[in-house]
């Protein structure tokens, strides 16, 4: 497992990318070749500021529910997981 898989390639991960209305940035042709800075680099030049917020919150979301997994055997589904974590870092910036 790399950050490739973890970030973009794993079932789990597309599926969060889908629940956060972002999965249109995996099928863009500009974002398809690189390691994972490359693709995000290249999203931070191409896209406004609350995209790229977005999708640092899905960074961490993901990142955050993979090591539940993994250290605590606690599974959650992309949706509530998404919602819950979104809703605490706009709380958390205000």
């Amino acid at each position: 497992e790399d950050d490739m898989h973890v970030f973009f390639g794993c079932v789990a991960a597309r599926e969060c990318w889908s629940v956060a209305g972002l999965s249109q940035l995996l099928q863009n042709a500009t974002y398809q070749h690189g390691t994972v800075a490359d693709k995000v680099f290249r999203m931070c030049r191409n896209e406004d500021s609350a995209t790229i917020g977005r999708v640092a919150s899905l960074f961490w979301c993901i990142w955050h529910n993979r090591n539940d997994k993994i250290w605590n055997d606690n599974i959650q589904s992309p949706e509530p997981s998404w919602k819950h974590d979104v809703k605490h870092d706009v709380r958390r910036m205000e």
